[in-house]
């Protein structure tokens, strides 16, 4: 049985061993993607200088068609309590449009003095936002506790 050892000679932890296989994997990975990378700049070189251009833009189509990008993924994060299931990280949107409300109501207060057309729409968009923020969260705090009461009713 072989120890590996870390660089002070002793032997390594086994948190240092998963680091050091996972560093070897994405290592491996990278290179694996720099091979592929070099033989497709390869084959596009090879072809006529009119069609490298259309190439190159259908060589990189196809990676981004093949591969999920981390802007396209939801932006919804669990919560802390989203490791049992019991909260689901939704709910943000009522925040957001609460504090809208909020920052749009003086804003249309101070406007209806210069322009009190805008003014007023501002204001009453504001307490409409800040309306509709309120409701979407106190919904939205009521709709889980409701979820785990069914839950509990189930399981018991």
């Amino acid at each position: 049985m072989a120890v590996e050892l870390d660089g002070k000679g002793g032997p390594l932890s086994e948190a240092d061993s998963e680091v050091a296989d996972h560093e070897e994997a994405v290592g491996s990975a990278e290179a694996s993607l720099e091979a592929l990378a070099e033989e497709m700049s390869d084959v596009i070189s090879g072809c006529p200088d009119e069609e490298r251009e259309a190439l190159h833009d259908y060589a990189v189509s196809l990676v981004r068609d093949a591969l999920p990008v981390a802007a396209d993924r939801s932006f919804e994060t669990p919560t802390a309590g989203a490791a049992d299931g019991s909260r689901s990280g939704r709910g943000g949107s009522g925040a957001q449009a609460l504090g809208y409300g909020i920052l749009l109501m003086p804003v249309g207060f101070f406007l209806f003095w210069i322009f009190p057309f805008i003014g007023v729409m501002l204001f009453v968009s504001g307490a409409l936002m800040a309306a509709w923020g309120l409701l979407a969260s106190l919904l939205a705090r009521v709709k889980p506790q409701a979820v785990e009461a069914a839950d509990i009713d189930e399981v018991g």
